[in-house]
């Protein structure tokens, strides 16, 4: 499995603790996910957008790998 730091691919490790925005369905078991019911609960208050929205704007600026398909249209 991968994961994304600093706009790089790099294999997990399980010596590393990670943080998951999840939904609480799935935080509390559901569709057997029971390793998220070990974890620690960080937030119940917030919708998923609003805690990947939270996320992202810690990244920024988000860099875009090339895809040779992008195509510049700003002035």
């Amino acid at each position: 499995m991968t994961h994304f730091a600093n706009n790089k691919r790099k294999k997990l490790s399980g010596y590393r603790t990670y943080t998951v925005a999840t939904s609480g369905f799935v935080a509390n078991g559901g569709d057997g996910y029971e390793i998220f019911t070990t974890g620690t609960l960080v937030s119940y208050d917030k919708m998923m957008s609003e805690v990947l929205l939270d996320g992202f704007k810690t990244m920024t600026p988000i860099r875009l790998p090339s895809l040779d398909r992008q195509i510049d249209i700003s002035l």
